[in-house]
């Protein structure tokens, strides 16, 4: 068996109030832990940098998995969204000019609905080459405020400094800009009834409840305006967290965490329980 030491400090926050919670199953060199200063879960230890660049690199097993297929998928949800975004903004007739930005593009599913719109539209994305036959490859976020949106559309549990890669898409923003961000909630375990599907060793190796997201977005300096549902079956309950912010020079409130973290740990005994009982 091997002894893994506990973290000291929170990959989000820097937080050093970090517990390992002790019966999310990720084998004998990896455990799940959580921080009460932010509410993130998280692996620890995370895979090596080479780890994780190989399993991203093109080719790699993420582009095997999640091939260029999610196109036509999502075509459906992406006329959905731009409809949900309507309802706080003209996101479907866009001011001359106006530019968004996919961090993690994939195959280019949202940019293509934002082009069809009038947005110019701008990709980051190293596992496929495809989306950029008809969009603005970037390899690396800027360091000015040029866009007036930014999507990261389950992205952020890939990485292990999620809030320094809000703060730098914030910072990427236009004053008053807004973004979507969606990301699979694990506060949500028992809905989604595998237990894996939130935390893993080499892909989701972050994990939010809606309560930490709002909170990270909040120390970035973007305000959560809404939830949207709009890509949620009405009868099954919702396995993800899907948020729209806006960028704003006001102080946001920080939420409480401690709730959702608990219902975690709690979700986790009783999957953990079944599957042995």
């Amino acid at each position: 068996m091997v002894v893994v030491p506990d973290p000291a400090t929170c990959p989000a926050c820097s937080g050093s109030h970090v517990f390992v919670i002790e019966r999310w199953p990720l084998g004998k060199r990896h455990v799940a832990c959580g921080c009460n200063d932010c509410g993130l879960v998280f692996v620890h230890p995370f895979a090596t940098p080479e780890e994780l660049q190989a399993f991203y690199a093109p080719g790699g097993r993420w582009s095997t998995v999640h091939g260029d297929d999610r196109v036509p998928k999502k075509r459906g949800a992406g006329r959905a969204l731009m409809g949900a975004l309507d309802q706080y903004f003209p996101a479907s007739q866009p001011a001359d000019g106006a530019s968004v930005l996919d961090f993690g593009c994939g195959a280019g599913a949202w940019l293509n609905e934002f082009q069809d719109r009038g947005w110019t539209t701008y990709g980051i994305e190293p596992s496929t080459d495809l989306p950029f036959e008809r969009h603005q490859r970037l390899l690396d976020i800027p360091d000015e405020p040029r866009f007036d949106m930014f999507i990261a559309y389950h992205v952020l549990e890939h990485l292990p400094q999620p809030l320094d890669t809000l703060q730098r898409l914030a910072g990427a923003l236009r004053e008053g800009g807004y973004c979507f961000l969606s990301v699979p909630r694990v506060d949500a375990l028992a809905a989604h009834g595998k237990i894996h599907y939130c935390l893993q060793r080499h892909n989701h190796i972050v994990a939010f409840t809606e309560a930490c997201l709002r909170g990270l977005l909040a120390r970035a300096g973007i305000q959560t305006l809404a939830v949207l549902d709009c890509l949620d079956r009405p009868d099954t309950p919702s396995r993800r967290i899907r948020l729209l912010g806006r960028k704003t020079v006001v102080t946001v409130p920080m939420p409480d965490v401690s709730g959702a973290l608990r219902k975690v740990v709690h979700d986790v005994d009783l999957l953990v329980t079944a599957a042995h009982a």
